[in-house]
């Protein structure tokens, strides 16, 4: 059986003690693709041998191929996925298309100072409460002191004086009880005059306006058909009971303009009041 030198390769032959092609003692490994054989000397063995017939070496005491060390894997921690927070929803603010919707003058400083001075001249120059409250307390004091000796006239004549200031009180404090009150939206419901009658011989025209809880209020210009002219029926308004104002929601269709505080015709274009320099509804 061939034998091979285990430093150089080179093949020895028998009972050599040293290695002809390195000098190195001999210490025979196996063939290559040889199996069963010693692997101290290189002996060919016997099937169950326990010992090398060349060498003596206990085949038990054959040390075992080193299995190669495998990496264990370890699996990396994968990153856990945070869901994002939700992106806020964008809020569209509201925007007038063209002349339609309702001006945000009204909520501007200079708007609401000009309208609180308004209400406090109405309410302060109120046609029909002075002279009303006059009339009643000169009925009550002719009826009270009246010279006619009919005690029923004399008390009718006092019941009228009485519920004559009454009404006067009672119309004060409704329109003292409209200030700071929101602005309510109504519609347009009809067109109607007063006037030309002896008393009255100046006709006023105007409209009226309800809104959903049916509750009414008229806007009218003295003599002249502004107010006619400037609301149709139908139209969707804002009430502002501070200054006695409606504002129409669709201007589109407007040939003029109509001042808050004047209440006088402005032509279309101008951002105030051609006529008192105050601001429109616009």
């Amino acid at each position: 059986m061939a034998k091979f030198c285990r430093s150089c390769g080179a093949a020895l032959s028998d009972g050599a003690k040293l290695c002809r092609g390195c000098g190195n003692a001999t210490r025979a490994q196996p063939a290559p693709n040889q199996e069963n054989v010693c692997p101290f000397c290189g002996y060919a063995l016997d099937p169950g041998a326990r010992f090398c017939p060349g060498c003596g070496t206990p085949q038990s005491a054959a040390p075992a191929p080193a299995q190669p060390q495998l990496p264990v894997y370890q699996q990396s921690p994968q990153p856990q996925y945070q869901q994002p927070p939700p992106r806020p929803q964008y809020q569209q603010p509201p925007q007038r298309s063209g002349n339609t919707g309702y001006s945000p003058v009204a909520n501007t400083p200079e708007f609401r100072q000009l309208a609180a001075k308004k209400y406090n001249n109405n309410l302060n120059s109120s046609r029909f409460f002075t002279p009303l409250i006059c009339i009643g307390a000169a009925l009550f004091i002719a009826g009270f002191w009246s010279l006619n000796d009919s005690v029923t006239t004399n008390l009718v004549v006092t019941a009228i004086g009485i519920a004559v200031v009454v009404a006067a009180v009672l119309d004060h404090l409704k329109q003292a009880a409209s200030k700071n009150q929101p602005p309510v939206e109504m519609t347009v419901v009809k067109h109607e005059s007063s006037g030309g009658t002896m008393e009255q011989p100046r006709v006023s025209y105007g409209a009226v306006f309800k809104d959903a809880a049916g509750q009414t209020v008229s806007q009218y210009a003295d003599g002249n058909t502004l107010v006619q002219e400037y609301y149709q029926i139908g139209d969707r308004c804002l009430y502002y009971s501070d200054i006695r104002f409606c504002e129409k929601y669709d201007k589109s269709r407007d040939t003029f303009s109509i001042c808050p505080f004047c209440m006088k015709r402005v032509e279309l274009g101008n951002t105030r009041c051609t006529h008192c320099n105050k601001p429109l509804l616009v």
